[in-house]
Parts: structure tokens; sequence; C-alpha cells
């Protein structure tokens, strides 16, 4: 199904029914991070809360919001939501794998480490016929002894300090994953709970430096450093990583192209080798990604030339 008609499935849902919580921590280590889960049992009294917590969300900010496709820099406003496919975002999809399906997970002793690097939760729910998970930002400071207050609780007339661990949970969930999209509600809290930008990052840098090797590129570093600031141009080259024609692209099919379309890309010759030239002003330095995305087409029925923002391979 597409985007919309996942959407507009979820917003019609009513009577589901929380049955499992996991816990996802991340752990800085020096050959790279690594997220660890944990699945943890829920009692009678707080099923019956989560279960009216997740239908009452549906209801609140899911049932009449407006969708849009999640782009970087953009916040959605009160009422919006944005979403991503899950099958083009693979590392997402594979962190929220575990959560779920809590139940091959096992579960798991709450130790100082993994409380101390939090990052989300996980709420499954289930209807008739689907299965929603509701996701929603985390962190250490969540859990009252370490929330920087002074938690106290009054028992026979004196106040004395909570020292058992206790959590809180907002039932304002930041992600919805349901039928291979993620609906976001909060972005900031999205790409902190995936450390999105920094997937993104370093996808971009990866398609880079095999574009470079191909297709030699003057101003390279410029180009490179321009990116690593520009969330939208690391997205797109994110992206441009997954076209099936990436690693058979050639120069001689670049030059065609912005002959072909009058492209203002200059070709320059570099000590006999020939470079495409990186130039960063705001008019033209989009033109070298668009290209690559092979973002210049031409209609089989009227022969007119085309700039497509997106498209879908047949």
């Amino acid at each position: 199904m597409t985007a919309e008609e996942s959407f507009d499935a979820l917003r019609k849902m009513s009577g589901l029914r929380a049955d499992s919580m996991a816990l996802a921590a991340r752990f800085e280590r020096a050959n790279g991070d690594v997220y660890r889960f944990g699945h943890a049992a829920i009692g009678t009294n707080v099923q019956n809360e989560l279960t009216r917590d997740v239908n009452r969300f549906i209801k609140s900010e899911i049932a009449d919001a407006e969708l849009r496709p999640y782009a970087p820099g953009y916040l959605p406003g009160p009422g919006e939501i944005v979403y991503l496919s899950l099958e083009e975002n693979s590392t997402v999809a594979d962190l929220i794998g575990p959560v779920r399906r809590p139940a091959g997970l096992g579960h798991f002793d709450l130790t100082e480490e993994f409380i101390n690097n939090l990052r989300f939760f996980g709420i499954n729910a289930s209807g008739a016929k689907s299965r929603v998970l509701f996701l929603g930002s985390y962190s250490a400071k969540q859990e009252l002894t370490r929330s920087g207050l002074l938690p106290l609780i009054f028992e026979g007339g004196t106040f004395n300090k909570v020292r058992r661990t206790t959590f809180l949970f907002d039932d304002k969930y930041d992600c919805v994953d349901f039928d291979g999209y993620i609906f976001i509600r909060s972005v900031t809290a999205f790409q902190r709970m995936f450390d999105f930008l920094a997937q993104l990052q370093a996808a971009a840098q990866k398609v880079l430096a095999l574009v470079n090797q191909q297709i030699p590129i003057e101003n390279f570093d410029k180009m490179k450093t321009l990116c690593s600031r520009m969330p939208a141009m690391a997205t797109k080259l994110a992206n441009i990583e997954k076209r099936t024609y990436l690693k058979t692209l050639t120069m001689a099919d670049c030059e065609r192209v912005i002959k072909e379309y009058g492209l203002k890309i200059e070709v320059v010759n570099v000590a006999g080798v020939k470079k495409l030239k990186f130039e960063s002003d705001p008019q033209r330095r989009w033109l070298i990604i668009r290209l690559l995305d092979d973002a210049f087409l031409r209609s089989t029925m009227t022969e007119a030339k085309y700039e497509a923002n997106s498209k879908v391979e047949r």
C-alpha cells in the first residue's frame, strides 16, 4: 500500500489492545555505536492504562492529521504527521525490528548502564487484524530519581525520598510504526531516537566517495563539506546510493545529459582528466546531485523534457 493508504487505515483504527513493551539503549563504543534491546513485562493495570493511551493517541493525534513526506529541516506543525518508508530506510527498520518482536528478546535486568543509555521505548498494540507499534523517545532523566527533581513520598505524616527506580512515560508518542511506514509526530525526537541525521551523513559521504572515483569532481572537498552541513543534500545523496545504475554511471553518460538538457555544469580538464566542476552558489550547488539522481527525463509520449523531484522505478 502507499503511505496515504496505510495512514488512512491507521487513522480509522479503534479497539487496539496494548500487549507488550520494549526498551532500547544506545551504547557508544570505540568501534561504533551499539543498540541493545530488552522486553519488559507489564502488569494488568499498566496494560489497561497503555491501552487507553494508544487509542486516545490515534483519536487526538492521528485521526485528523495531514500527512506529508519526511524532509530534513522540516518540522511538522500542529495537525501534521510526516512519514518515511521503512523499505527505503533499512537502518531505521533494523532498529525497530527487535522492538516490534519483543517476545524474542527475553527479559532483562535494568542495570545502571542500560538506564543511563536509554534511547527509546515501544508499545506494541494489536487489533482485530493489525499490529501497531507506538514509539517514544526516552532518556535517563525520565527515570524519576535521575530527573534532577527531588521525588518524595508522603506517608504517615512524613515526607521521605523515593529511592525505588521509577519511570515516567509520556502518552504523546513520537512515532508510529505501521504497515511498512513510520509516521512521525516529533521529528526532533525521531532523529534523536535513531541517530538519523548521522546515518544520512554517513551514507552521503559513502556515495560521494564512490562517485568521485567514477566521475571525478573538481572542488570535491567543497561539495563534501557543503553536503555535510545541509541535511537535504545528505538525504538526496543517501537515496542515490540505492539507485541500481550508480555503479555503472560514466562521465560519458553525464556529458550526454548535460548537453541534451543544457545544464549549467562545466566539464573541466585537469591534468588530462575530465571532471565535473562543482559550484557552491545557491543556483548551481544542486545541479551535480540532480544529475546523479537521474532527475532529467524525456516523455516517451510527447518527447517533452522534464526535471523530476521524485520518481518510482518501473
